[in-house]
This record gives structure tokens, sequence and C-alpha cells, in this order.
């Protein structure tokens, strides 16, 4: 990835510790980007040794307010969070679906970017496999 001279763009990295919010982090900063990665955990944030600054927040429970705080001056959000199945830590609508309203709700008319990571086997269909697949 090119390097950005002279300004510093700022990213968000939603699921920043995870294998591919990591991989996102750790290609957005030496490119000049300043990243902020978002987790639930900041044991596995610290764990991880990636050197951004980190909020530690479960964006499936995040306000509106907290949305819009959080995205507040960033050119880039990547939405590399994800739940695999639902139970007492994951709640697959609120990650997949509420999180995504509220943070394009946040977003809405200031043009930041995003970047929406998703599973191959998604579909907009409406009978899926598994719930996973359904959010």
């Amino acid at each position: 990835m090119p390097r950005l001279e002279g300004f510093r763009v700022r990213a968000v990295v939603l699921g920043g510790y995870g294998l591919i919010g990591a991989a996102c982090v750790r290609a957005l900063g030496p490119a000049g980007f300043a990243v902020t990665g978002v987790g639930r955990s900041a044991r596995a944030a610290r764990a991880s040794g990636l050197a951004v600054d980190w909020v530690i927040a479960d964006i499936g429970r995040m306000s509106g307010d907290d949305w819009r705080a959080l995205v507040a001056g960033a050119d880039v959000v990547v939405n590399a969070a994800g739940a695999l199945q639902d139970g007492a830590r994951d709640d697959l609508v609120a990650v997949h679906v509420t999180a995504v309203e509220r943070m394009l709700a946040a977003l809405a008319g200031s043009g930041t970017r995003v970047v929406q990571i998703s599973a191959a086997g998604v579909r907009a269909e409406a009978e899926a496999e598994t719930a996973f697949f359904a959010t």
C-alpha cells in the first residue's frame, strides 16, 4: 500500500484485533493512517501487540451517540467485526445488523468511506442456511 505523505488520514477499524481486522490495522498504520482499533476486550487489544489507539466497546450495544463520538473525524471506517453464533457473548443481529445501521446513521452526510467486510456465504435471500448467514 502506498504511503500517504504530508497528512494523516484517520481510520477506525472495527474488530481491530481479529484476524482480518488486525491485518487491516497492520497495513493502514505503515501506509500513514492514524488508526483507532475497536474491540470489546482490553486484554485481547493489549495481546495483539498492535500499536494503535484502542476503543474498548461492544459495538452491538453502542448507542447512536456512542457511534457519533467514535466516528467523528474519521476518513474511513473498516468494519471487520463479527460474531459467529448467537450466545451469551454474541448477538448476531446486534453485531451484524443493528451496529451497522447505527454506524451508517452516525456517518450520514459525513463523506466518510466505509469498507464492509463480510462472509462469502452471505446472500440476500429470505431463507439463509444458518443464523450467521441470515445476518
